[in-house]
């Protein structure tokens, strides 16, 4: 019995760590510190000088547009008024 006891116990910690480690906090790491480099540079550096040229001050003007465009384009057309009455079936809603 109690081996069953510490071989239950033994699994419920398994699936503690599995889920933690699926579901849980990561992070994402670019490069692992015990990898070897294909290259002659250290990877490491790049990164971190890539990290510091990221900050950037971005100044432009937008083009704004005219105001009053479209009164102007809706003068040119006659204003009136339209009703319309439904009949017969037409009336009541299909739903």
């Amino acid at each position: 019995m109690k081996d069953k006891d510490i071989e239950i116990a033994h699994h419920k910690e398994m699936i503690r760590f599995l889920n933690k480690k699926l579901y849980g906090r990561s992070k994402e790491s670019l490069v692992d510190k015990n990898q070897l480099s294909l290259f002659e540079i250290d990877i490491t550096e790049l990164i971190d000088e890539d990290l510091e040229e990221v900050e950037e001050e971005v100044s432009y003007r937008r083009k704004k547009r005219p105001k009053g465009r479209k009164k102007a384009v809706l003068e040119n057309f006659p204003e009136y008024e339209l009703h319309y009455t439904l009949e017969g079936e037409h009336r009541a809603c299909p739903c």
